[in-house]
């Protein structure tokens, strides 16, 4: 009983830590995105 809700508590913290990767990893990509298309906009000669 003691082993299956530590495997339940493992597998809980490793969801928690993907998802948080997850968002990270998008979140890091969007900021790049944004920063590049802020870029491109102020180096056009207007």
């Amino acid at each position: 009983m003691k082993f299956k809700l530590y495997a339940e508590f493992l597998f809980v913290t490793f969801c928690k830590a993907v998802l948080g990767i997850v968002i990270y990893v998008k979140t890091v990509k969007m900021y790049s995105f944004i920063l590049h298309c802020v870029d491109c906009f102020e180096s056009k000669p207007y």
